[in-house]
């Protein structure tokens, strides 16, 4: 008995599993058959209709544009953690700097106050 229920539950499983599957398959086709219609729609102007070749030609601009987007995204990428490091480096840097400002800044005004003092003395 026990052996027939897992069975069955695995049954169930698989068949919503494929099921899920045609569905998001389908999904994909409607969307990729939208944005087909409205090429088209846009194109059917002033362009004459050559079937085998315009076939051959998407698919390379297709495989074009996905290279494209792969370097654009490569490139964005190293851009951004290149950015990020010099932001870190730049950072520290500043906080280095300001340390050592504020220190300066308050011996500079000492030996200000210091002078001050002396020439009054001196008066």
């Amino acid at each position: 008995e026990k052996s027939d229920r897992r069975r069955r539950k695995q049954r169930r499983r698989r068949r919503k599993q494929r099921r899920r599957r045609r569905k998001q398959r389908r999904r994909r086709k409607q969307r990729r058959r939208r944005k087909r219609r409205r090429r088209r729609k846009r194109r059917r102007r002033k362009r004459r209709r050559r079937k085998r070749r315009r076939r051959k030609q998407r698919r390379r601009k297709q495989r074009r544009r996905k290279q494209r987007r792969r370097k654009q995204r490569r490139k964005r990428r190293r851009r951004r953690r290149k950015q990020r490091r010099r932001k870190r480096r730049r950072r520290i840097s500043k906080q280095r700097r300001r340390r050592k400002r504020r220190r300066r800044r308050k011996r500079r005004r000492r030996r200000k106050q210091r002078r001050r003092r002396r020439r009054r003395k001196r008066r």
